[in-house]
């Protein structure tokens, strides 16, 4: 079985994603090759074909940015395209996809369905907003999806009119990542910032749903925390500034650690290790995938998380990993970190979590579902 898996980014959550999904594949007894298409910039690993364009070009204007991202999603695809032509019958896997132009490379891939089986893996299930216009972003969604053959979703999968057609839904766990190294300065500088208090933490890329101002407020009224914002901003409109000044006018500088930056992988395993409590506490605008918490499961960390129909809740709940506090409501989130933390740690459920969790399991679940495929 040939495997081809098209990744527009070097970066970012589906980067990760896909690294560690690639190397399972790799491992797997009935996959005789796998191709993942890569940006020029991405690192050289296993099975990597770098063919894309670039996704850092480094310009900083905004409006060329703009510009580039709209060419990045009409030349990726072609390249892919005119790559597919020349290769033999395979699975095609989607980990990412160009949503903006798929009215136009979705009919190019379609004449491809005699050679290949067609797959995606949504990430991010609900894309009613993905797009300045509701109505184009589900307009283009359908033709991303009246290509698929099969989607992958983890935990749920909205109910949205894009995900009524006849490819097979097929949920898969998302694995558990590696444990690195962590970076021994952040590590001790996050211990001498956090002191004798106990640290809440907001991890990632810093986007307004993900409820600063909410957070920094409550602490008025949680004295035996302080609180780290590490990860950098999701894009240019993320008022980071404004939530500073909201800390400097509550008297709340002493208590809240800024580190905005994109972070490696062990600058964010020592937020993670160091934190006491991790909040994912999003907002109802916002709906999260589970990765994150493949992140934070080896550390086995107290979680608190909103109340939102998302696979992120839902697995929270499922396992019992954490403390569900109805969203965008400071009384409750005040109410549910006091909760949380007076609780013990239950390890015996992350296990449970992490047992079930894994990369070669979604590998197996996915194989067996290209496999019918291929008899049908």
């Amino acid at each position: 079985m040939n495997l081809f898996i098209y990744n527009p980014f070097s970066f970012g959550g589906n980067y990760d994603y896909i690294r560690a999904l690639t190397k399972a594949y790799i491992r797997h007894q009935e996959i005789e090759n796998v191709t993942v298409i890569m940006p020029v910039n991405a690192k050289d690993e296993p099975g990597y074909l770098r063919i894309l364009l670039t996704d850092q070009a480094g310009w900083e204007n905004r409006i060329i940015k703009k510009f580039y991202f709209l060419y990045r999603s009409i030349v990726n695809p072609l390249r892919f395209y005119r790559y597919l032509r020349s290769q033999k019958n395979g699975i095609v896997l989607f980990n990412d996809y160009d949503q903006l132009s798929s009215f136009l490379w979705v009919p190019l891939f379609k004449s491809l369905r005699s050679k290949f089986i067609f797959s995606v893996i949504l990430h991010d299930p609900d894309r009613d907003n993905y797009l300045p216009s509701k109505s184009f972003s589900k307009f283009s969604m359908k033709r991303v999806m009246s290509l698929m053959d099969v989607a992958f979703y983890h935990g749920m999968l909205p109910q949205k009119e894009y995900y009524t057609g006849k490819f097979d839904k097929v949920a898969v766990p998302h694995g558990i990542y590696d444990v690195v190294t962590e970076d021994e300065v952040v590590e001790n500088f996050i211990l001498k910032q956090k002191s004798s208090h106990f640290l809440l933490s907001i991890i990632g890329n810093i986007r307004e749903e993900k409820n600063y101002e909410l957070v920094i407020r409550s602490l008025i009224h949680l004295p035996e925390f302080k609180l780290i914002i590490a990860g950098a901003k999701a894009n240019s409109e993320v008022p980071v500034e404004s939530y500073r000044q909201l800390v400097t006018a509550l008297g709340l500088s002493s208590r809240v650690i800024f580190i905005e930056k994109f972070l490696s992988e062990p600058e964010l395993h020592a937020v993670i290790k160091t934190s006491d409590i991790i909040l994912l506490y999003y907002s109802t605008s916002f709906t999260s995938q589970s990765g994150i918490l493949n992140l934070i499961a080896p550390y086995k960390k107290k979680i608190l998380v909103a109340d939102t129909p998302s696979a992120l809740t839902h697995d929270v709940r499922r396992f019992s990993l954490g403390e569900v506090v109805p969203a965008d409501n400071p009384d409750l989130f005040i109410e549910g970190v006091k909760t949380l933390w007076a609780k013990d740690m239950n390890e015996s459920a992350w296990d449970d979590y992490i047992s079930e969790a894994s990369w070669s399991t979604n590998v197996d679940i996915a194989i067996k579902t290209f496999k019918q495929k291929l008899r049908n």
